[in-house]
């Protein structure tokens, strides 16, 4: 009976090696899985703050393009008052066209308030 209960044993210590192991095996991927996981979502966060700065400059450079070709004086918003009057003076069907669409709408826009 002893020869049966030191093998028992024996068996035993080996399964719980066996488990130890495994569960060492386990928790240092599990440890690896963590740190590419880490190392990605930092990647992922590095890229993300220089498409925000490359979108932000990109706004920077629309804005002031937008802002050189605006009219910064009286003079100048008289002269571009007077090439949309001379425009629509040349060629009124498209003014006149685009008039009657905004029109409309909004005339539609009204009517679609009231009934609600």
């Amino acid at each position: 009976m002893a020869g049966k209960q030191s093998d028992v044993t024996a068996a035993a210590e080996q399964v719980v090696d066996t488990a130890v192991q495994a569960g060492r095996a386990v928790a240092d991927r599990a440890a690896a899985v963590r740190d590419d996981a880490v190392a990605a979502a930092a990647a992922a966060t590095h890229r993300a703050g220089e498409a925000a700065a490359v979108a932000k400059d990109r706004a920077g450079e629309v804005v002031h393009a937008v802002a050189e070709r605006m009219p910064h004086g009286a003079g100048e918003w008289e002269a571009v008052g007077r090439d949309i009057v001379d425009s629509v003076r040349r060629n009124p069907r498209p003014w006149l066209v685009g008039a009657g669409i905004f029109a409309f709408a909004w005339l539609l826009g009204r009517g679609s308030a009231r009934t609600k």
